[in-house]
């Protein structure tokens, strides 16, 4: 016998009219463009692997051989544990997560818009109380992708 892989969403009945099929058709599609799948990446810590999701990243540094993964930790608390390595480049992080609302605040670093709580002039404060400085030359660029984000995020 065959098998078949199947996540009903909901079942239509027949005899609905053609008005209830294609309200229903448009709420599937709309369910399915909100259900993106996030990108995972790689980390490893004391010489254990992980898989990250990357919505659960708060930023990404440079350091030694790849970069760091700060994590967002359980209840907001600024905790090092939180943090994984990467041998990827961050310009190639950057270019896998740019589409998941990451942006570069500094040379050395990449930021989930997500997690940022205020921008103070060439700051940035994070969910966990964290600051980061933003250079000059990324200060136009973050402020335009923090209104873009804002914008989708309470968009009606």
């Amino acid at each position: 016998p065959e098998m078949i892989k199947i996540a009903p969403y909901r079942f239509l009945i027949k005899q609905y009219s053609r008005e209830k099929m294609l309200d229903e058709c448009e709420e599937i599609i709309d369910y399915l463009k909100n259900k993106r799948t996030v990108p995972m990446i790689k980390g490893y810590k004391e010489r254990e692997h992980f898989q990250i999701e990357s919505d659960d990243i708060m930023y990404i540094s440079i350091a030694r051989r790849g970069t760091n993964i700060h994590v967002c930790p359980r209840g907001l608390k600024n905790n090092n544990n939180n943090v994984f390595h990467c041998k990827k480049k961050i310009e190639d992080l950057y270019e896998q997560l740019k589409e998941y609302n990451f942006v570069y605040a500094h040379n050395s670093y990449i930021v989930n818009l997500k997690y940022i709580k205020k921008r103070v002039k060439e700051e940035i404060e994070l969910m966990n109380g964290e600051t980061l400085s933003v250079s000059r030359a990324r200060t136009a660029e973050l402020k335009k992708r923090m209104v873009e984000y804002m914008e989708t995020k309470y968009e009606r």
